[in-house]
């Protein structure tokens, strides 16, 4: 899985940087599944260790059993298969770390980070496997490379593309963010500036050599405003009121009138013969808001 590579790249470089030293030495240990001989490699942490007076390296056994512990409980499945170091081939101090390793794995396996060796295709990691061979009557311990390849779910991917591309992350716009508050500030704290310039002159006598410069100053400032496009605006702004406000009286007037001839409608309808006016009860009423249509209502135009 991507995440261990991730892992180690970033143990080695922190390490590289906080001893200052182009090969430091690294161990961590290795996390995942197997069944039968298909082995699944998922998480990994650092091992602490000190060398001994000797130059070689003694895992810290309480430390190794702790982290291991911590991670069981998370991840009940996972169990340690092996560890990891930096290096372009297994050496005799790599076998010595195995050695001690045993008690927790029969048969760990060897992760190897070079990137000393990258070449620009292939990945530079290799991971071997102890064996044992009898040579001259007598056991001895190898390192065989095995085959691998790189398997990633749905979120490795997404997290691997976004490590990938640092100009699209949160930290780059946060970058962008706080230097456009930067030039902001800049250039209120030079507008600061020059009025603090000015009260000092003033504040020194010189209003007088001052003031020309100050008034063809602010006369250039006043003619370079768009006053036009300004007054357009508010014209524009205004004139949607006015629309507004007349589209809501026309709309209050149409009601009234609808109002106004549904109720001589009703008259004329409830008016009885020798009305007042004629032989209807409505016919002697004028018709004061025009000629009526088809449907009883009067004929606006506007």
């Amino acid at each position: 899985h991507p995440l261990p590579i991730l892992n180690i790249s970033e143990h080695l470089t922190r390490t590289r940087l906080q001893s200052n030293t182009a090969r430091p030495q690294i161990l961590g240990a290795l996390l995942g599944t197997q069944t039968g001989r298909d082995v699944e490699i998922m998480n990994t942490f650092e091992i602490s260790f000190v060398k001994n007076e000797a130059g070689k390296a003694e895992i810290d056994h309480g430390f190794l059993d702790t982290r291991s512990k911590q991670f069981k409980q998370v991840f009940p499945s996972f169990i340690l298969l092996g560890w990891y170091s930096v290096g372009s081939e297994p050496t005799a101090e790599d076998q010595d770390v195995m050695r001690q390793l045993v008690e927790y794995n029969e048969s760990p396996l060897f992760f190897q980070l070079s990137p000393l060796q990258f070449s620009g295709k292939d990945l530079p990691l290799t991971i071997y496997e102890p064996v044992v061979e009898i040579r001259n009557k007598e056991p001895q311990q190898f390192f065989i490379r095995v085959d691998y390849k790189i398997v990633s779910g749905e979120a490795e991917r997404i997290a691997v593309d976004h490590t990938a591309k640092p100009a699209q992350s949160a930290t780059s716009e946060m970058v962008q963010n706080l230097m456009t508050q930067r030039n902001a500030i800049k250039m209120l704290y030079d507008r600061v500036q020059v009025i603090t310039q000015y009260l000092d002159a003033l504040t020194a006598g010189w209003f007088s050599t001052l003031l020309p410069f100050t008034i063809s100053t602010l006369s250039m400032l006043l003619r370079s405003f768009p006053l036009s496009h300004f007054d357009t605006e508010h014209e524009d702004v205004l004139l949607t009121s006015y629309l507004a406000m007349l589209t809501k009286t026309l709309n209050a007037t149409n009601e009234l009138l609808d109002k106004n001839l549904f109720t001589q409608q009703s008259g004329k309808e409830g008016g009885g013969p020798g009305g007042h006016g004629g032989h209807g009860g409505g016919e002697g009423r004028p018709e004061r808001w025009g000629r009526r249509g088809k449907g009883g209502r009067a004929d606006m135009f506007l």
